[in-house]
């Protein structure tokens, strides 16, 4: 299991667990909640989880940054999950497709092209 930090909306930095059988990034219900995200006014749809398939809330952060990559208008699913170490979500391939990408376990890294982002 690999983590990296991320800040949401440049006020809320969370930890993220690295899942590239992930298709969407997904963040905890009470994380969402405390930005001001209107869960139940979302659109739902449908993610497959090691649960089974659940239907959740997805919004669109406003500002979304890791690495030095910032993404505007950013999807996220609203879905609770046991997660080790605190981790408060699931960092997916929706962000890490976007570029070229090389976790290094043995260094604890995260390469995104011509960066390095430290693991946790």
């Amino acid at each position: 299991q690999f983590y990296v930090l991320a800040t949401l909306d440049a006020a809320a930095d969370v930890k993220l667990m690295v899942d590239t059988g992930a298709a969407m990034t997904v963040l905890s219900v009470e994380v969402l909640a405390g930005l001001g995200y209107d869960l139940a006014a979302a659109p739902q749809r449908y993610f497959a989880t090691a649960g089974g398939v659940v239907r959740a809330p997805v919004v669109h952060l406003t500002g979304f940054e890791l690495g030095g990559r910032r993404m505007r208008d950013w999807p996220v699913g609203a879905i609770d999950m046991p997660l080790s170490r605190n981790a408060t979500g699931l960092l997916g391939m929706d962000f890490l497709s976007r570029q070229a990408f090389v976790i290094d376990q043995e260094r604890e890294l995260l390469m995104l092209g011509p960066r390095a982002v430290a693991g946790l």
